[in-house]
């Protein structure tokens, strides 16, 4: 595999926290990855109830328009 990939920004953990950090730093044109090992975004706040409304929300309207990959 000699892929190469470059980002401005690597996240790990797509929680409340690594969503904030990557939707802010895409909002300022930078190239973010964001590392889960879950199968979807939220991290374990997804489970616990604890993801505000708004940041999930953002981050979906956000991949939706392919801002944020």
């Amino acid at each position: 595999m000699d892929a190469l990939y470059e980002f401005d920004l690597v996240v790990v953990g797509s929680g409340p926290a690594g969503q904030h950090a990557a939707i802010q730093a895409a909002k300022l044109k930078k190239r973010v990855a964001i590392i889960e090992r879950q199968p979807g975004v939220g991290g374990v706040s997804v489970h616990t109830g604890t993801l505000p409304s708004k940041t999930f929300r953002e981050a979906v309207v956000s991949l939706q328009r392919g801002t944020v990959r």
